[in-house]
Formats: structure tokens, sequence, C-alpha cells
């Protein structure tokens, strides 16, 4: 376990087809997400969203979204509507399957 924690903590490089399937990800939430922030670096790319709090980071070996637990009632539902319809677009798009622990 300390192995695999100490290569997880590493800062390496994203690979050369991330920033490619980073921006495939983009075209295709940017539907859901129009007014979201990038940040682009070595090691990690992220889109944050103000207006709804979602986040989708890619880093090495990973693609992440989360989203904050505020919502409730008819806006947590139409939120949840948004994070289907996103989750289904990044899986068609990359080829991952989405896991939420």
């Amino acid at each position: 376990m300390a192995r695999l924690e100490a290569v997880a903590t590493e800062q390496t490089a994203l690979d050369d087809a991330d920033p490619a399937r980073w921006d495939s990800v983009l075209a295709r939430v940017a539907v859901f997400l129009p007014d979201a922030e990038t940040f682009a670096g070595r090691a990690h790319r992220e889109l944050s969203d103000d207006a709804t709090g979602i986040q989708i980071s890619l880093s090495p070996g990973e693609l992440s979204l989360t989203v904050p637990y505020w919502y409730s009632g008819p806006d947590a539902q139409r939120l949840i509507a948004v994070l289907r319809s996103m989750v289904l677009a990044i899986e068609d798009e990359t080829g991952l399957t989405a896991y939420d622990p």
C-alpha cells in the first residue's frame, strides 16, 4: 500500500494521448457547462463551473467528476439529470465506465 500511495502522489506528466482525450471531453460537456473555466498543467487538467459547482479533472490514470452536495428538491433533480447526460457523453467519448463508490 505504501508503494501505491507513493506512486499516486508523484507528479507525473499526462501521457501523449491525454490532451486530445481532454479536448474531446471538453467539447462534449461544453453544452452542459458553457461558462466553465479550464486549467491546463503538465500533470493535470481541470474544468470548473462556478454556477453549478461541478468540476471535471484529468490526471495521470484518472478522469473524475465532482459535484457539490448542497442541492435539494427540484434543483437536485435538475442537477442529477445534467450529470447523467454528462456522464453518458463522457463515457461515449472516452470508452470509460463511470464508477461512483
